[in-house]
């Protein structure tokens, strides 16, 4: 694998992450407030709602696109690597208590034992869900690389195809698995893999670009002609990630993993830079207790803008600032050999599981 192309990947892990963050602005943000009905009754108000439609499409990419870099980095280690497992949980229960005892210092809530112990354990008791999910998946990791090693390209599409059949949402995705679901996250993990592993046809690799923006066009002019038949008050709506915005997903992934960096590649380089601190900015923003007032921060009274560059700037500012405080989280541990700890734990028990071959 190439510099370029792993910087690349990183950038997409960090435009991934943005997307994500979009999304939960307008969940979370624009459909809580006063804004979740647009008044569209012109051309500027029809053009509002249809980029802001395009980009909350867009934003629904950032889970389906990290979990495939994650089965892409992964999916030929058959061993465990217990310092980020280590990490990850540590990180999560950083964030998961330290924001929760800020908002009620704070005076945000009220401070109660119970949740406090329930921040204490964020696995088990899905403060966030996605690090539930994603958890589970690392745990899972060297054994589903393990098996998939052993595949050669026919029989591993051929379980893709099975797997796809029975996450994607129609017609059994309903039954087995879900958007939010660790099946899901299985299926989207070996894609990852199978993309690192084996070639892609040159048609297709050639052809993302074209692939991406048709779909994307294509999925914001259906959702525009339903609001058109319903009503003149349009509403924002998604796909979920185990829906026809996997394909969207898929094709930004094989952009990001197959073709060649012919950007800047500066930005590249500080998008690998800030790597480490990228999945963090899900842990502060999304923090079960701080991001009602995120939420209400950021979403405004009256949009004196257009609602899509709003959205950009303002999930830009989050981005940053999270991935701020990370670095600054990052520095604290180091002074408290936190990151010490990690590899003592790891020395001690990396040896303690048979090596998968």
């Amino acid at each position: 694998m190439t510099a370029d192309r792993n910087c690349k990947i990183d950038f997409l892990r960090a435009l991934s992450m943005l997307l994500i963050v979009v999304q939960h602005y307008v969940v979370w943000g624009v459909k809580k407030s006063p804004h979740e009905v647009f008044q569209v009754d012109g051309i500027y108000s029809l053009l509002d709602y249809t980029t802001m439609e395009a980009l909350y499409l867009l934003s629904c990419v950032g889970v389906n696109c990290f979990i495939m870099i994650t089965g892409y980095f992964l999916i030929d280690r058959t061993t465990y690597r217990w310092k980020p497992l280590i990490k990850l949980w540590v990180t999560t229960f950083f964030y998961s208590v330290g924001l929760y005892l800020l908002v009620s210092l704070c005076g945000g809530e009220a401070f109660s034992s119970g949740t406090l112990l329930k921040c204490c354990f964020p696995i088990w008791s899905e403060q966030y869900w996605f690090i539930t999910k994603y958890f589970g998946l690392m745990l899972l990791a060297p054994f589903i690389s393990s098996l998939a090693s052993r595949l050669d390209g026919k029989s591993y599409l051929v379980l893709l195809a099975i797997l796809f059949c029975m996450g994607f949402m129609l017609p059994y995705g309903r039954i087995y698995a879900g958007g939010q679901s660790l099946f899901w996250m299985i299926f989207v993990f070996l894609v990852g893999g199978y993309i690192r592993l084996f070639e892609l046809p040159k048609v297709i690799v050639n052809h993302t670009k074209i692939m991406f923006w048709a779909l994307l066009i294509v999925y914001t002019l259906v959702v525009l002609g339903l609001e058109i038949m319903k009503s003149p008050q349009f509403k924002l709506h998604s796909f979920a990630s185990d829906s026809p915005i996997f394909f969207l997903s898929l094709a930004l992934f094989i952009w990001a993993s197959k073709k060649p960096s012919t950007g800047d590649v500066g930005l590249y380089k500080i998008c690998s830079r800030i790597a480490p601190y990228v999945l963090a900015v899900y842990l502060v923003h999304m923090n079960t207790h701080l991001y009602p007032y995120v939420w209400e921060l950021f979403i405004p009274q009256r949009y004196g803008i257009p609602v899509a560059l709003h959205a950009l700037l303002s999930c830009s500012i989050i981005f940053v600032v999270c991935i701020g405080i990370d670095y600054i989280r990052g520095v604290l541990f180091k002074i408290l050999r936190v990151d010490h700890l990690f590899e003592m734990i790891a020395s001690k028990i990396k040896y303690s599981i048979v090596t998968l071959k």
